[in-house]
């Protein structure tokens, strides 16, 4: 029990690695071929690593993304 504990751990974090550097590279990306251009949306795990000063800076494209969320 105890390694499958600690290999669902490594594993969470892993995820969570995966996303962010997932989420700053899409930031970074000019977008899709043959699209005009990239739109910006934010996952509710962004939102929650968010800083109140980031919330504040993006609230219209969080509140759109809302939009998108299950």
């Amino acid at each position: 029990a105890a390694a499958f504990a600690l290999y669902e751990k490594k594993r969470e974090a892993e995820e969570r690695r995966t996303r962010a550097v997932n989420h700053r590279n899409a930031r970074q990306s000019a977008g899709r071929a043959g699209q005009g251009g990239t739109e910006e949306f934010f996952t509710p795990e962004d939102v929650r690593r968010m800083s109140p000063a980031e919330v504040r800076a993006h609230f219209n494209t969080i509140k759109e993304s809302m939009k998108k969320w299950n």
